[in-house]
């Protein structure tokens, strides 16, 4: 395919650019990795959206990797830039069913199959259950840390789970005055991992077979 910055040029995609030059040799000698942010506000993308949406698949076509960002903290928080009402205020579930409406209508222009989307930006909490990227992933990079251990141990095992080929790695990205909360977070894994031995040897021991469990736990019989 041609240098896409040469189609963008020529279809009017681009209004200014600092370094055109640059920008041009950098898209023509590398697949480069790109983001665009989404706040999924609504349950459905509008006409706003179609320009990004055109350019990412663009981008993709020419080999580029693109990240969809759908910034769930925001849509929460609301961007005031140029606004002069508050941001009507929705529900983690609500978020989460407007992510998911939004990815139903972008996999029309992004090939998000067979491993194709190479990055995945998301929040623990709401991809932490449920989903499967065990076939595809194998690193996760978390960008800030809390207390909650069940979403990021969730989060990890969208991963480290069964059919995973590869090592996963899990990469914690945080500030020093954070260090408490990493410390507390190895602590509950260590403890989690050691409950997890505990139930594998327990299930290695006693099987799962109902009848065999029953056998086993009866009381023996006083002569």
């Amino acid at each position: 395919m041609e240098n896409v910055f040469d189609l963008f040029k020529e279809r009017g995609l681009i209004a200014q650019a600092t370094d055109e030059a640059s920008i041009r040799e950098l898209l023509g000698k590398e697949k480069i990795t790109f983001y665009i942010g989404f706040d999924p506000t609504a349950d459905s993308l509008h006409v706003g959206h179609f320009m990004q949406l055109i350019i990412m698949r663009y981008m993709q076509q020419a080999g580029h990797r693109p990240i969809v960002l759908l910034g769930g903290g925001t849509t929460m928080v609301g961007d005031p830039t140029g606004k002069t009402d508050m941001r009507k205020m929705l529900t983690q579930e609500q978020i989460q069913h407007n992510a998911d409406e939004f990815k139903k209508q972008m996999s029309k222009f992004i090939d998000f199959s067979e491993g194709k989307m190479r990055l995945f930006a998301t929040k623990k909490s709401l991809s932490g259950s449920g989903c499967n990227f065990q076939r595809h992933c194998h690193r996760e990079i978390f960008l800030g840390i809390d207390y909650e251990f069940n979403d990021f141990i969730q989060a990890v095992h969208r991963c480290y789970r069964f059919l995973q080929q590869d090592t996963v790695v899990i990469d914690i990205i945080y500030m020093e005055n954070e260090k408490a909360i990493k410390d507390a977070l190895m602590e509950k894994w260590k403890n989690h991992n050691h409950m997890v031995d505990k139930m594998i040897a327990i299930v290695k021991k006693y099987g799962l077979n109902a009848a065999n469990k029953a056998e086993r736990l009866e009381r023996n019989p006083i002569a």
